[in-house]
């Protein structure tokens, strides 16, 4: 039970994120509203790249692109103290690698793609960082229960 501990904690956390990121919108929502009734400056209507909605998901990807390095790094180790001690190092070097290459392409491919398209594809109502994150953990309970 004890080696289940950090993935059902890393679990959680990925179920809380949409509810922490729009913590975060209304923040800043709610800053941006107070900065406009306190300027003295008519801009008119914003470009939409700068309307509220594009920087709530701004904010949103955000979130993703900064979590996504160590939401793979530490899940990759999770797994592998989870392992057998008898394992054999190279089999934990390969698991070092694939966990490596995994964080390059996933880092590389969040950050080549636009906001709004990273956004549009979400499942109940969870990024792909967080449904990626939540799956391998709960994969990580369950090694740890067999």
């Amino acid at each position: 039970m004890k080696d289940a501990i950090p993935f059902i904690a890393a679990s959680v956390m990925y179920l809380l994120s949409p509810v922490l990121t729009r913590r975060a919108q209304a923040s800043v929502r709610n800053w941006i509203s107070s900065e406009k009734a306190q300027s003295n400056i008519s801009v008119g209507t914003p470009p939409y790249y700068l309307s509220p909605e594009q920087i709530e998901d701004y904010i949103e990807f955000s979130v993703d692109a900064v979590q996504i390095v160590p939401a793979i790094t530490l899940t990759g180790v999770g797994i592998v103290l989870a392992l057998p001690e008898s394992l054999s190092s190279w089999v934990v070097g390969i698991i070092y690698i694939c966990v490596a290459l995994v964080l390059v392409l996933a880092d590389t491919g969040m950050h080549l793609t636009r906001p709004q398209r990273y956004l549009s594809r979400k499942f109940l109502g969870l990024s792909y960082v967080a449904l990626g994150g939540l799956c391998v953990n709960l994969a990580g309970i369950a090694f740890t229960f067999s």
